[in-house]
């Protein structure tokens, strides 16, 4: 391993002679590019020796690529495109086995298109869209197992439109629809079977109008008028 360590630093320092690098042991390894006074190569490197980033500098301001690494072992936690000292591009982030925990994409820093984010063995946890660094479109989360938790959409930053929720067996449970992140509009419940309980209508998140209650053997027993969220009546249905 000395050896090894030792030549390693040998390297590094004919390195540094043949091509005017300063290397800082523990610090940074800067290597100027001979075409472009103002971009460098840069490699941080940890009070151990081992590398926790490396990528370049242009102008002093991260361009390119930039690879950041876990801590003392050496494996990848992050890859990020940066653009004038700011990330601009794909941002990956790793987990300690290796496994992509997320991918996404951001503009001036700034969170845009698709996002995905993974548990430790590699499924899907989450997929949800953005513009300008706000949820805006699609967003869809998933148990461990994969199976969907919940699908819906967004629009600037707020719930809108139709939204399911599932159980832990995938079978749809809760049907709300939004306007502007209020509920707005027929809403539907399931029982566990996916069979429809209840049937009605929010208007500004309070429940308006007729409102239907079903049992598991999906026939109507109950019918409840509401307004502005108070019952006003409830009608019993025979079998």
């Amino acid at each position: 391993m000395k050896n090894i360590i030792a030549l390693i630093l040998t390297m590094f320092t004919v390195q540094a002679i043949a091509q005017k690098i300063t290397y800082h042991y523990d610090d940074t390894l800067r290597t100027r590019d001979s075409n472009d006074p103002g971009r460098e190569y840069i490699a941080i490197y940890n009070y151990k020796g081992n590398i926790t980033s490396q990528g370049t500098l242009q102008n002093g301001k991260r361009e390119g690529m930039w690879r950041t690494y876990a801590n003392g072992n050496g494996m990848l936690s992050q890859v990020s495109e940066y653009k004038s000292g700011i990330i601009n591009g794909a941002n990956i982030l790793f987990g300690t086995n290796g496994m992509v925990l997320t991918d996404e994409t951001l503009k001036d820093n700034k969170l845009n298109g698709t996002r995905t984010t993974m548990n430790n063995m590699g499924r899907v946890k989450t997929v949800e869209t953005y513009t300008e660094g706000i949820l805006n479109g699609s967003k869809k989360t998933f148990y461990e197992d994969g199976k969907p938790q919940e699908e819906g959409f967004w629009k600037n930053g707020q719930r809108d439109g139709l939204t399911r929720w599932f159980n832990a067996k995938g079978v749809v449970s809760l049907e709300y629809t939004y306007a502007n992140g209020m509920l707005q509009g027929e809403t539907r419940e399931y029982n566990e079977k996916g069979r429809v309980q209840r049937v009605g209508l929010y208007d500004k998140n309070n429940e308006q109008g007729e409102w239907l209650e079903f049992a598991d053997d999906s026939v109507l027993v109950k019918k409840v008028i509401y307004d502005k969220g108070n019952i006003v009546k409830e009608i019993q249905v025979k079998k």
